[in-house]
């Protein structure tokens, strides 16, 4: 199950501190903003990269830089009352994106910026102000609280509470990590955008003076290089960077292009206040939304003097995959058809990257298996596999949830329909688990799949929904979708442990799967069949509340032997080798010949 964190109050640790609004906002503006930011965004590199160590070890190694004795006392008896101190967490990325968005909002530099952090009392107002605004942040996230009824239902509890889940958690989760960004890069853009989008490099570079295989350079440069802070190297490679001096050790074609990437993902801190104003110009109040997009479209923070930094290594590393889609749609903006004309390419692209996973899980996998209607072809899913008795039926949708419907449940309960069950309109076209139940229903009626595979032996369907959105493993997802797949399947009867019967096919509860998870079952499955293993997740739960695949697989990757994906690596690095000639030709130009001799 989600493992749950204690946020420390900001009053637990100052005693008398006044929490009012109008305090945080006081000592705000006692600190030097762009001091505050760097320090708020170095210590969110070292909290947010996936390959750190374990959260204890990170916030032992931030409290030490902003807590003295009574405070640190005071946090390790709040650590002893709440089961201790890997169940604590005093710093989060959450937090000090919020503070940074209330410096730069509030904020404004001080004379002394570059340097004020020397001084313990500054450093004492920042863990202040930091806390406060934790304080904030989740007070708004919770305002409509984790709504909780009578019935004892806890499946019913966490459906209408899956929103506030997903801003809670997602706000939270560690980055992606890189290898991955790079394999689902080479395929979507390198491999297949064009096919489904036949003007999109020229678009591209239209739009953004780069090729989209050079904006996937800098972004894995920004990754690995600025983003990879740990507690250990934190004191000597901070994340920050020069603007103007970032591309002197490259390759002359890469150094020429730096500055187009720095002007697509770069901004000051008075271009960032800018865009966090209200639609009318005026400072938000606390509880308004903290809309992420202003750092979404520009996640480098630049000084004045030239010093920048990565504010949010999460939205650094989506953007190597999805960096591309959201710029060309951005220059895009204006003409809805075209936008839409984008994501559908993207969401082909998405679908022939888990093809490609699962063809490399089993040789027998159908991509997009098909009945024969009357001499017509028509798609039963996005892919097929048959396993003994066993049918896999996956699709795998790639579309991302606006994030001002997250802030109202009735509106974000209607988006998730929209996205993963049926497309509202006239049409009401069948979405993602509306597609699943379809193409069992299909099979039902004694259709068959246009390809050599035989369907005689199965007696068992397994329906699995791939999605690009992580937040999708959040509390009360599942339970909303899995009913939502039932009622579309209209099963003959359903029996005690959730599976369904459906002419002469038993089919289990329908599977949602993140592709991280299923990049990580890629090379695993050799070790087990997975129709067993779904089998053991179908089963768990309690009083209806199930816990997402993401959870069952960390419960069980050692029994499992969960190990990474070697599809994804050989992919990943391959696209590594072409980012390093890009980036230091001389360099790999010696390498190539060493190895070719």
């Amino acid at each position: 199950m989600t493992n749950v964190v204690v946020s420390v109050p900001a009053d637990v640790v100052f005693p008398g501190l006044d929490t009012s609004f109008e305090s945080f906002s006081s000592i705000v503006r006692s600190l030097s903003r762009t001091d505050v930011l760097f320090w708020g965004a170095r210590l969110n590199l070292v909290l947010s990269n996936p390959a750190g160590p374990e959260n204890l070890e990170i916030q032992r190694w931030a409290v030490s830089r902003f807590f003295a004795g009574p405070e640190l006392a005071r946090l390790d008896q709040f650590a002893r009352d709440h089961r201790g101190a890997e169940n604590v967490v005093v710093f989060s990325r959450a937090q000090l994106l919020e503070l940074m968005r209330w410096t730069c909002l509030l904020g404004a530099d001080q004379p002394e910026d570059g340097v004020t952090f020397e001084d313990p009392d500054v450093r004492r107002r920042f863990a202040q102000a930091a806390m406060l605004a934790g304080d904030i942040w989740i007070a708004r996230t919770y305002a409509d609280g984790l709504a909780v009824s009578n019935s004892k239902d806890r499946g019913a509890d966490r459906i209408a509470a899956m929103h506030t889940f997903r801003r809670a958690i997602a706000a939270n989760q560690p980055a992606t990590e890189l290898m991955r960004g790079l394999a689902r890069c080479t395929v979507i853009y390198d491999r297949e955008f064009g096919r489904h989008h036949a003007t999109f490099e020229a678009d591209f570079l239209t739009a953004t003076g780069l090729r989209v295989k050079e904006y996937a350079a800098f972004a894995c440069a920004m990754l690995s290089d600025f983003c990879a802070v740990t507690p250990e190297t934190a004191d000597q490679k901070p994340g920050m960077f020069k603007r103007d001096t970032v591309g002197d050790s490259l390759a002359p074609a890469a150094a020429a292009a730096v500055p187009h990437f720095l002007a697509l993902e770069s901004q000051s801190p008075d271009e960032l206040r800018s865009r966090l104003l209200l639609p009318d110009g005026s400072v938000p109040g606390p509880m308004d939304p903290f809309d992420l997009k202003p750092l979404w479209e520009r996640p480098i923070l630049v000084a004045s003097d030239g010093r920048s930094i990565v504010m949010d290594p999460m939205i650094c590393a989506e953007k190597t995959w999805v960096g591309p889609l959201f710029h060309l749609a951005g220059a895009h903006r204006q003409d809805s058809s075209r936008v839409n004309q984008l994501f559908t390419a993207f969401g082909n692209g998405f679908e022939v990257y888990v093809q490609g996973l699962l063809s490399h899980m089993w040789k027998e996998t159908v991509p997009n298996p098909s009945r024969d209607d009357r001499g017509k072809q028509s798609e039963l899913a996005d892919a097929g596999v048959v396993l003994n008795e066993s049918l896999l039926l996956f699709e795998a949708k790639g579309v991302f949830v606006r994030d001002d419907v997250t802030q109202r449940p009735a509106g974000y309960v209607e988006e998730l329909r929209g996205k993963y069950v049926q497309k509202p309109g006239k049409a009401a076209t069948p979405k993602g688990v509306g597609q699943l139940a379809r193409g069992i229903r299909r099979i039902v009626a004694d259709d068959y799949l246009a390809v050599a595979q035989d369907l005689a032996t199965v007696r068992l369907v397994y329906p699995i929904l791939v999605v690009r959105d992580a937040s999708m493993t959040t509390p009360g997802h599942v339970e909303f979708l899995a009913p939502e797949f039932v009622k579309a399947l209209q099963p003959d009867a359903t029996a005690t442990d959730g599976y369904m019967s459906v002419g002469r096919f038993r089919v289990a509860p329908l599977t949602v799967i993140t592709i991280e998870n299923l990049e990580d079952l890629e090379s695993s499955v050799e070790s087990f069949h997975l129709p067993r293993f779904l089998d053991e997740y179908s089963r768990q739960g309690v009083a209806g509340a199930r816990p997402s695949l993401h959870e069952f697989m960390v419960s069980v990757q050692h029994r499992y032997r969960i190990i990474y994906s070697r599809e994804v690596a050989r992919i990943a690095v391959d696209k590594m080798k072409e980012v390093g000639r890009f980036l230091f030709a001389e360099r790999w130009a010696g390498a190539d010949a060493d190895e070719d001799g």
